[in-house]
C-alpha cells in the first residue's frame, strides 16, 4: 500500500512486462537515504548504531518503524527440533495478572475416556445420528455422521489447533479430523465452562500464523478463583454469548427477509438489464486523461465482501495502468464472475473511492445504472440474490476451478422495472432491514470486549 511504499522508497510490480522494483524516492524514504548514507533520520541508521553502540537510542524519525528485541525472543524454542531461523514477528508473552492462584492449563487437563472418534470433511453428512464438531469458526456444528462410536465423556472443550477457536460441547458428538484437540478439565480444580470462557479471552501466541497452537495453549496460565466466582463468570459470559447468538440469528433472518422481499417485487414493465445500464464493463479509456500520480482505490478479490467492499488500498494510477485490472468508478456495481466467489456472493456497490476511481481484479463484472430508468441500489438488490446466483451458476463456462459467468447472462436478464418512486420505496424498506443487520453486527463486535470486562471484574 501507499504507506509501505513511502517507507521503502520503492514499489513492486508483477505486471507483465514491468516486473520488479520501481524506485519512487530513494532519498526521502524512512528506510534509507541513498544520497546520504550517514543520515541519522532513517531506519538504516538505527540498524547501524545497534552494531556500533548497542546502547545508542533509536533515532526519533525511525521510532515508528523500529523496536528493540532480544535475539532469544526471535528464536523458536518450542519445536522438538531446533532451527536457527530468526523471525522479527515476536509474539507478546501473555502475562496473567490475578488476585487468585494461577496454574498452567496443562495441569488442569485429564485424559478423555472412551471414544475420541474423528472423521474427515468428505465423510460428513447433511443429516445423521451425531453432529460433527470441527475447528471451523463461527459454526458449532459442521455436519453429521452415523458413526457409532460417538464421544461421550462430557463436557469437553474442542480447540481448533489451527484456527484457535474454542467450542464448549455437552452433547454426544464426532469431531472433525481437521486439527481438533479435546480438552477435558478436572472438575475438582475448575468448571469446564469457566475454563472455556476464560480461554476464549486469551490471545494465543502466533495465532495469526498457520501452525499448530496447542503447544502454546497448554502453557497458558489460568486463574483459579473459588467455584462460586467461577460460576458467576460463567453466568455473565453465557448471557453475553446468548446475545451474540441472538444477534447472529437476527442477521440471518433479516438477510432472508430482504431476499424474500426483493424476490416478491413485481412490475408491469420488465426490461433487459442492458437496457437500463449506462454501461457494462466500462472501458479504461474513461480515465485516459487522468494523471499517473493520481491516487485511486485498488480492490482485489479478497477485499470484495458479501454486499460491501471490506478494504481499500490507495495506489498511483500509473502503477495500476501497467496491469490488466478492471476499471470502475464511484457508484458502479461490482460482481465477482469466477467460481466460487460468484456463488459465495462477493459483490458490492463501489463507494468512497479515492478520487472517485477504482481498479481491481480482472474477475469482476461492472454495471453502471442509468439513473433515468433505475436506481443503483435497486439494481444491486435485484442482482444480489441467491436466485440470480443459482441461475448464473448454470451457465458458467470454462474448466473446473476457473469457471466464469459470461457477461451475456447479465445483459439479457429480465428485471422488473417499477417507477422510480416505487424503487425508492423498495430501497427504503431494504435499507431499514440493513440497518438492523448493522446494529446486530455492532453488538457482536463488542461481545469479546464485554467478556474481557467480566474477567477483569472477577479476577
Amino acid at each position: 500500500n501507499t504507506e509501505q511504499e513511502r517507507y521503502l522508497g520503492y514499489s513492486w510490480s508483477n505486471a507483465k512486462g514491468s516486473e520488479g522494483i520501481r524506485i519512487i524516492d530513494p532519498y526521502n524514504s524512512a528506510l534509507y537515504n541513498d544520497r546520504e548514507r550517514e543520515d541519522d533520520d532513517c531506519v538504516a541508521a538505527a540498524l547501524r548504531h545497534s552494531f556500533t553502540d548497542p546502547n545508542a537510542p533509536t533515532p526519533a524519525a525511525a521510532e515508528p518503524y523500529c523496536k528493540t528485541v532480544a535475539t532469544a525472543d526471535m528464536l523458536d524454542f518450542a519445536r522438538a527440533t531446533f532451527t536457527n531461523a530468526i523471525t522479527p514477528n515476536v509474539a507478546k508473552k501473555v502475562e496473567v495478572k490475578s488476585k487468585y492462584t494461577v496454574q498452567k492449563l496443562d495441569s488442569l487437563l485429564m485424559d478423555v475416556h472412551g471414544n475420541t472418534t474423528k472423521i474427515g470433511k468428505g465423510n460428513m453428512l447433511e443429516r445423521g445420528r451425531y453432529p460433527v464438531v470441527t475447528q471451523e469458526a463461527e459454526t458449532l456444528i459442521s455436519g453429521y455422521s452415523n458413526e457409532a462410536n460417538a464421544i461421550t465423556d462430557l463436557p469437553l472443550i474442542v480447540f481448533g489447533d489451527h484456527s484457535c477457536t474454542f467450542k464448549y460441547i455437552d452433547f454426544p458428538f464426532i469431531r472433525g479430523a481437521d486439527g481438533t484437540q479435546l480438552l477435558k478439565v478436572d472438575k475438582n480444580k475448575a468448571l469446564t465452562q469457566y475454563v472455556y470462557h476464560y480461554l476464549s479471552t486469551v490471545k494465543i501466541e502466533n495465532a495469526g500464523r498457520y501452525e499448530r497452537h496447542f503447544k502454546y495453549l497448554k502453557n497458558v496460565n489460568v486463574p483459579l478463583p473459588p467455584l462460586s466466582i467461577q460460576q458467576s463468570i460463567v453466568s455473565a459470559c453465557s448471557a453475553i454469548d446468548a446475545e451474540y447468538a441472538q444477534a447472529k440469528q437476527t442477521i440471518e433472518s433479516k438477510k432472508q427477509e430482504i431476499e424474500q422481499f426483493v424476490d416478491g417485487v413485481t412490475a408491469v414493465n420488465k426490461v433487459q438489464l442492458k437496457k437500463v445500464c449506462e454501461t457494462i464493463n466500462p472501458s479504461r479509456s474513461e480515465i485516459g486523461d487522468v494523471l499517473d500520480d493520481t491516487l485511486v482505490s485498488f480492490v482485489d478479490m479478497p477485499s470484495l465482501g458479501f454486499g460491501q467492499i471490506d478494504q481499500y488500498s490507495d495506489k498511483p494510477l500509473g502503477e495500476l495502468r501497467q496491469g490488466s485490472y478492471t476499471y470502475f468508478r464511484e457508484g458502479d456495481i461490482l460482481i465477482a464472475k469466477i467460481t466460487p466467489c460468484m456463488e459465495n456472493g462477493k459483490c458490492a456497490i463501489a463507494e468512497h473511492l479515492t478520487n472517485g476511481i477504482g481498479l481491481g481484479s480482472t474477475e469482476y463484472h461492472v454495471f453502471r445504472a442509468d439513473s433515468k430508468f433505475i436506481m443503483t441500489k435497486y439494481l444491486f438488490c435485484l442482482l444480489n440474490r441467491t436466485t440470480i446466483r443459482k441461475e448464473a451458476a448454470k451457465v458458467m463456462t470454462g474448466s473446473s476451478g476457473h469457471r466464469r459467468v459470461p457477461i451475456a447472462f447479465y445483459e439479457n436478464l429480465s428485471l422488473p422495472l417499477p417507477s422510480l418512486d416505487a424503487q425508492r420505496s423498495i430501497v427504503s424498506h431494504v435499507e431499514a432491514l440493513e440497518a438492523e443487520i448493522a446494529n446486530a453486527r455492532t453488538l457482536m463486535a463488542g461481545c469479546a470486549a464485554r467478556k474481557q470486562m467480566v474477567m477483569n471484574k472477577y479476577l
